[in-house]
């Protein structure tokens, strides 16, 4: 019963989500699809803005939908934790392959703005994924590792910078299973506390 009650507190998080994810994923996909422009073709980069600017967000608003029935009707939590999983380790997967070939490290401004909205999502998933681990590492994992195998393809200095994301995964992934371990904390005091109140009613 307590396992089921704390699946379920955790959904309810997700499910205040992806209203708040929409615009910051897709103002960062629209700013990565612009400076992809003159290193990808044109085919490739309106292949990933289809994919990322309105079927990925239909998808997270769905999914989001769902996890809201899932509370309202205390249902069991497995299947939808599983599309979560799927959804978001694609996302990660996509993300880094469209930021890994779109580089551009000829054009500093624009190779800036790249690295920048990289950290900056990766940033953000600590907490909107953090509830989640395992949709963390599946997202995180994949984005920053194909960002820095192209890093490391560039060669040169940049080689350095590519160890760099890799330490900074590293670092999200403990600030992960932070948040993790924090609110399993919380839930856990939060269901200790209502089987007192319950006993002494």
């Amino acid at each position: 019963m307590h396992d089921q009650t704390f699946q379920l507190d955790r959904v309810t998080l997700f499910a205040k989500t992806p209203n708040k994810i929409f615009l910051g994923h897709i103002g960062s996909s629209l700013v990565l699809i612009y400076l992809a422009l003159p290193v990808l073709p044109q085919s490739v980069i309106m292949a990933w803005g289809l994919l990322e600017v309105i079927i990925t967000p239909v998808l997270l608003y769905l999914l989001g939908q769902r996890a809201i029935k899932v509370v309202a009707n205390k249902l069991p939590t497995k299947s939808l934790e599983n599309q979560l999983d799927a959804l978001i380790g694609f996302i990660g997967i996509s993300w880094g392959l469209f930021l890994a070939f779109s580089l551009n490290p000829d054009n500093p401004a624009h190779f800036g703005m790249q690295m920048a909205i990289a950290a900056g999502a990766s940033a953000a998933s600590v907490k909107s994924l953090g509830i989640f681990r395992r949709a963390f590492y599946l997202y995180e994992i994949p984005f920053m590792t194909l960002v820095a195998t192209r890093l490391f393809i560039i060669g040169g200095d940049h080689i350095w910078l590519g160890i760099l994301v890799l330490v900074f995964m590293i670092m999200l992934s403990g600030y992960a299973k932070d948040t993790y371990d924090g609110l399993t904390d919380y839930f856990n005091v939060k269901l200790e506390n209502l089987d007192l109140a319950l006993k002494y009613k």
